[in-house]
């Protein structure tokens, strides 16, 4: 497999409202979980105590709404039976060379809650919204989150299968954004896999 880059300036996230039809209101995107705030009439994670029309998909207790488009999964936390990736593989390596171990990993790289929303806007396009955490901010960190064609299986010994041709790379195109955090500020990335070619978008 051959992987040709195409560098861009990473910029930070974009702020603004995706324009869908769930939650009401669009869903703001600025880094917080709470509708109709900062700015009153946009939808969020969760509602917050800002009055506005702006809805969520998440209740009060974070769970969700509608439990077949938001997806809340939760993940042990400053835990030495928490499961990390070990070998200092990058994602960029063929998962069926990754590994994972129990132990307590470093805080900056520590994730209790990773959530999903899938929906769709006026013309009927699809879109995934994402959003995690980490126990501590303090220090350069890594989330991405993959869109892979085929499966990605975590074996009981320790080691991962890819069902995917040519391991990581799929066949035509995939989309995996990625955000790199340095203490508190985000870089944001898409990489697109097409004929066996990495685009950097």
């Amino acid at each position: 497999m051959l992987l040709l880059p195409i560098v861009a300036q990473a910029s930070p996230p974009p702020s603004g409202v995706a324009p869908v039809l769930q939650p009401a209101g669009g869903f703001s995107i600025e880094g917080d979980l709470l509708a109709n705030f900062p700015a009153a009439n946009a939808g969020d994670w969760m509602l917050s105590t800002n009055s506005g029309p702006g809805g969520a998909v998440l209740d009060s207790n974070g769970l969700p709404i509608n439990a077949s488009t938001t997806f809340h999964f939760k993940d042990l936390y400053d835990n030495n039976d928490d499961l990390t990736f070990a070998g200092g593989k990058k994602w960029t390596d063929d998962p069926n060379t990754w590994s994972w171990t129990a132990g307590k990993p470093s805080t900056k790289t520590d994730i209790n809650n990773a959530l999903v929303h899938i929906t769709t806007d006026a013309d009927g396009h699809s879109w995934v919204i994402v959003a995690a955490d980490r126990f501590s901010t303090s220090g350069d960190s890594y989330i991405d989150f993959e869109f892979l064609q085929n499966t990605l299986l975590r074996n009981t010994n320790g080691s991962f299968s890819s069902a995917g041709p040519m391991e990581a790379a799929p066949v035509g195109p995939a989309l995996e954004p990625g955000v790199h955090r340095r203490r508190q500020s985000c870089r944001f990335f898409c990489l697109a896999m097409a004929n066996q070619r990495q685009r950097r978008l």
